[in-house]
């Protein structure tokens, strides 16, 4: 059991009534745990520092050294506790996101940048350890649209918010018809060419006919030799 003296001026009613939930060990789902932590407590009307001393109870291995490791536990209220908590081991919510998968999270052909950054976020705040924005804004660059990232090559970003803010504003340029988000592709298909004997690139505005010249008559050379 966890030393209640981390807070030491904060006592458990007497006629406190252990709520009849798993300890949680810091793999499942951290808000289930959370939830039933809180249902079960809330007949018996504790404050919340009396909540968050119940709530080191609650907690075994990986999760309970976590709480423990917390600097400032003794001065940190309910709320702050909860957060820190769903902050910690959110990434066990059934799944775990890597730096791979952060990369792999490209801008689709007609998104908007908000969409992209919604996605980007949600995918973020399942990882535990996090990069750097300065990492994310480099991950991010490369994941863009060919119509974000010329406008934004050009440009330094001092944090995430910074570069969010750029996006969103190209968003606006888009909608307002100053920046256009799509324009037709060029394709290459290649034909045979009846008259050429090769293959000829479509794509070429004009394709020039090759007159092949007459071949000298056989009687030529002879006649130049008997000049």
């Amino acid at each position: 059991m966890l030393d209640i003296s981390l807070f030491p001026e904060v006592q458990l009613p007497t006629i406190f009534k252990w709520p009849d939930i798993n300890r949680y060990d810091g793999t499942g789902c951290p808000r289930m745990h959370l939830a039933a932590f809180e249902g079960m407590l809330r007949s018996q009307k504790l404050s919340p520092e009396q909540l968050a001393l119940a709530f080191q109870m609650s907690l075994e291995g990986v999760a309970q050294k976590w709480l423990l490791n917390l600097s400032e536990l003794p001065t940190m209220g309910w709320d702050r506790i909860m957060n820190e908590y769903i902050k910690q081991f959110s990434h066990e919510d059934g799944t775990k996101i890597s730096r791979r998968d952060l990369q792999s999270t490209k801008q689709e052909p007609m998104e908007f940048f908000l969409d992209l950054i919604k996605r980007w976020r949600q995918k973020a705040a399942q990882m535990l350890k996090r990069p750097s924005e300065e990492d994310q804004i480099d991950m991010m660059q490369q994941n863009l649209t060919l119509y974000f990232q010329r406008p934004m090559a050009s440009q330094s970003f001092s944090s995430l918010k910074h570069f969010t803010d750029t996006g969103n504003k190209i968003d606006d340029s888009m909608v307002r018809g100053l920046i256009l988000r799509s324009a037709p592709e060029l394709k290459c298909t290649y034909s045979k060419n009846p008259e050429l004997g090769a293959e000829v690139n479509n794509t070429s505005a004009k394709v020039e006919k090759r007159e092949k010249k007459p071949s000298p008559s056989p009687h030529y050379h002879l006649t130049r030799s008997l000049l």
